[in-house]
């Protein structure tokens, strides 16, 4: 079994040590048997925690029973606020910069706060 992430065409998948990568020898066969190769330049090696769209995790807690922590990236909480910032100073906002929006807060809402963390983002998206 494979845990794997997807968000659009980047994707995250989780390895246990124990495995010594064959999950992600898997995935890379496969993804090259369906004709879409893995960018070789996007693979991260195996860590105990990783970042995956601005989203870091720390699995280090799972041998121990303590579950995986998220946490978002400093440069993701600056780059959301600075989007929201600019929003309200303008006084404006375009579908495009709903959407741009929705984009750059879609995952690491979702991240933080699960399910909870989309509700807040239904007006841009109705935007």
């Amino acid at each position: 079994r494979l845990m794997w992430s997807m968000y659009v065409d980047d994707g995250l998948l989780v390895d246990a040590a124990d495995a010594e990568d064959s999950g992600q020898q898997l995935a890379e066969s496969m993804f090259g048997a369906l004709g879409s190769p893995l960018a070789a330049d996007k693979r991260q090696p195996m860590a105990v925690s990783n970042v995956f769209l601005g989203v870091a995790h720390d699995m280090s807690g799972t041998a121990h029973g303590q579950g995986v922590t998220f946490w978002v990236r400093e440069e993701l909480q600056e780059k959301a606020v600075s989007l929201l910032t600019r929003m309200l100073e303008e006084n404006w906002l375009t579908p495009a910069q709903a959407s741009k929006v929705v984009g750059v807060l879609g995952f690491t809402m979702q991240a933080a706060a699960n399910r909870m963390g989309q509700a807040p983002l239904s007006p841009f998206r109705q935007r």
